[in-house]
């Protein structure tokens, strides 16, 4: 198939899925969460509600079969395809080859830097400000990419992914909830996110066991007064012990208990508190707070 779009055949249907395969000798993998979405419906639903425009460029997580790319290609300026398995090499260079503003990196995403997928830009990333992510993603690397993008500050206009319904749940969680943890204070540390709409795992081939929903993170860079790494550090460490009280996790994850009850006691927060019961400024302030003492954070 040329550009995915033979005769009757649609991008993103069943029976377009199934055809790409056959001519491209591919079978899903279970163990990479490989799920092919057979609605394309819902392909031009992300597109439509994730506010991406036809100036904007768009590097892609994880191409697959390129259904997603297909639709992106004809609605924004350019798209920079990333894929790990060389199963797909031929079929999306076809599909490429016929869609002028493609490009095909393959590779695994989590060995690629920003500026080897968007060369040209500057030292703070300045030309890449038109730039967003999309990606139908996982279970099992949603959060290492997610992670790899804020720690290094990527500068994306937005992140728009498909991923399991409770992950998403998570993303834009309340402190306080169960679903509230690190990954919701490292994308609170980005921008703002947000559930677009679910889908169901009916519009999957092969189905999964689980339901999926779309999520936007608008970027909303801060500013931290002392390190990112070690802000980081502190929640990951928190988190880890996160039924214990602040302070007992903190220990547990190596950092002084006494000094960390200190800490808590001049910024009034009480000391009984567990982890998901502060917010991202909280976790600043106290990390600001053991720089001032002399106090080396865990990284």
């Amino acid at each position: 198939m040329s550009s995915g779009d033979r005769g009757e055949l649609k991008p993103a249907t069943l029976s377009w899925v199934r055809a790409a395969m056959r001519g491209s000798s591919i079978a899903p993998q279970r163990q990479l969460g490989q799920n092919f979405l057979v609605d394309p419906n819902i392909v031009r639903n992300i597109i439509d509600r994730s506010g991406v425009s036809t100036d904007d460029s768009v590097i892609e997580v994880g191409a697959g079969l390129g259904a997603l790319t297909y639709y992106l290609a004809k609605s924004t300026a350019q798209v920079v395809a990333v894929e790990k398995d060389s199963g797909f090499e031929p079929h999306l260079q076809t599909m490429a080859a016929s869609l002028s503003n493609v490009r095909v990196l393959m590779g695994d995403f989590l060995n690629t830097t920003y500026d080897e997928i968007v060369p040209g830009t500057d030292s703070q990333g300045e030309t890449g400000s038109g730039w967003w992510l999309f990606g139908n993603l996982p279970y099992y690397i949603t959060t290492p990419i997610l992670l790899k993008v804020i720690e290094e500050e990527w500068p994306l206009t937005a992140i728009v992914i498909m991923v399991q319904k409770e992950v998403a749940v998570r993303m834009e969680a309340s402190p306080g909830t169960k679903d509230y943890g690190s990954l919701t204070l490292a994308l609170e540390s980005y921008g703002q996110a947000s559930i677009l709409f679910e889908v169901s795992r009916r519009c999957f081939y092969p189905q999964p066991k689980v339901d999926s929903a779309v999520v936007r993170i608008e970027r909303k860079p801060r500013d931290f007064p002392c390190s990112r790494q070690k802000v980081f550090g502190l929640i990951r460490g928190a988190f880890k012990y996160r039924r214990k009280t602040l302070p007992n996790a903190l220990a547990q994850a190596g950092y002084d208990k006494k000094r960390v009850a200190g800490i808590l006691e001049r910024l009034d927060i009480d000391q009984r508190i567990r982890p998901e019961g502060l917010g991202l400024d909280d976790f600043i302030e106290i990390a600001l707070q053991m720089d001032r003492g002399g106090e080396h954070c865990v990284d």
